[in-house]
């Protein structure tokens, strides 16, 4: 099957859990798959593909100018585009000469299908596609900003993402039903798409986990350290730390003086960096090579989101390590994971304390909970499983699809939101 798959950001580094999905699926798919990778990116984003482009038959890499996250140029660039009915997080990437690539790559070549690799990329696929067009929904964007917009106090963030929710539910809602296939990474996001998109185009394929790469370790676990990691230039993550450090770490700390939590993962926002600064109890790492012996060290998982959406690669992560996990119903939310056989869910302040104390004060439990997590994401849950249902899923689409219509969003105007 020839597939073109395009894509926001750097294949390369494996920083997030969107791109960690997205590369251990490309790196599968290759093996049968003959996939032309489009990739765009902000030029100012450091880029190694590390030899990918040997993977696929044929990578393009696109620096575009974009301004840094919330620079000036960044702010200034919202305010510009504020009066666009299409949320920014979308609008941002609507970018003029990636349109012209993804058109010439399609005059050039034919495809089975094109994947659109989070609902991001969509301003830049044309009117008509000789092929079916699917959307790779790692995340149901509404949900996740409707989860900002009601946990967030701040007048000002209040009203950013209230106006990102408001656009984002109406534009997500009209936009995927143009895709002639949604895929969604759990059944709780299939759900918010069923009420926009007919269920004959809707799937669930599996979050994975390399199950070598990440196995149990020998290290000795420390009982004062806790470890949560993830980007922490994600907004849901900067919360669950700000979180954890304000509602539950104080409710622990009288049982527990000693008590760490390191958090790995790039980029600290200011935030999180001045939350370090006042508080020995936070460690930030900022960018590791390889967070393994972070979580080896750490005696318990934490996860307090309390927004997000999609699944959360971390926790099958921790899983495949033997990790006993503590974890709000969010921060697990679409995982096939039972509380009190797989890990602790607790959602109050007071019930996450107790739940991370009770772990720490008994070794068997942790280790009960951690072999079950283990034996849970070896049923299944490895990479070649989870692409090759991606792949069947793909012929599927190909083999039911109609005859190509006009349809998307306009090339000259890509700001124009579709009419249900």
């Amino acid at each position: 099957m020839k597939i073109f798959w395009i894509k926001q950001g750097p294949l390369l580094p494996l920083d997030t859990g969107g791109k960690i999905r997205t590369w251990n699926l490309l790196k599968e798919l290759a093996k049968q798959d003959q996939l032309t990778v489009l990739s765009f990116f902000p030029s100012h984003v450091p880029s190694s593909h590390n030899g990918a482009e040997r993977l696929f038959t044929r990578l393009i890499s696109m620096p575009v100018a974009m301004p840094k996250k919330y620079s000036l140029g960044y702010r200034l660039d919202y305010l510009r585009k504020l009066p666009s009915p299409v949320p920014y997080v979308v609008r941002q990437y609507g970018i003029p000469q990636v349109r012209e690539r993804v058109r010439e790559v399609l005059r050039q070549e034919n495809f089975d299908v094109v994947v659109c690799d989070f609902l991001f990329p969509c301003l830049n696929l044309p009117d008509q596609l000789p092929c079916p067009q699917v959307l790779f929904a790692h995340n149901a964007e509404t949900v996740i900003w409707k989860r900002h917009f009601e946990v967030t106090r701040n007048p000002v963030w209040k009203l950013v993402t209230g106006l990102e929710y408001y656009k984002m539910r109406r534009f997500e809602s009209l936009r995927s039903r143009v895709f002639d296939h949604v895929i969604a990474v759990s059944e709780v996001d299939r759900d918010f798409f069923a009420v926009h998109v007919p269920s004959a185009q809707l799937s669930v394929i599996a979050t994975g986990v390399d199950l070598e790469y990440f196995r149990p370790s020998e290290a000795l676990e420390n009982p004062h350290k806790l470890v949560f990691t993830g980007s922490m230039d994600w907004l849901a993550n900067e919360d669950a730390i700000l979180y954890f450090a304000q509602k539950i770490l104080p409710l622990m700390f009288p049982s527990a003086p000693e008590l760490t939590l390191t958090v790995a993962g790039r980029d600290p926002t200011e935030k999180l960096r001045q939350l370090a600064r006042t508080d020995p109890r936070i460690r930030l790492t900022g960018t590791v090579s390889d967070v393994r012996p972070y979580t080896a060290e750490a005696a318990v998982y934490v996860l307090p989101l309390q927004v997000g959406s999609g699944t959360r690669l971390k926790v099958f992560e921790a899983m495949a390590m033997g990790k006993a996990i503590v974890s709000t119903r969010i921060g697990v939310e679409g995982l096939p994971v039972v509380s009190g056989e797989h890990l602790l869910i607790a959602d109050e302040p007071e019930e996450f304390a107790a739940a991370v104390l009770r772990l720490l004060a008994d070794t068997p439990l942790r280790q009960r909970l951690g072999r079950a997590a283990r034996s849970l994401v070896e049923n299944g849950f490895g990479w070649p499983q989870v692409a090759q249902s991606f792949h069947a899923m793909l012929e599927r689409v190909c083999e039911t699809s109609q005859k190509p219509v006009a349809r998307g969003i306009p090339m000259e105007a890509p700001e124009h939101v579709p009419n249900p």
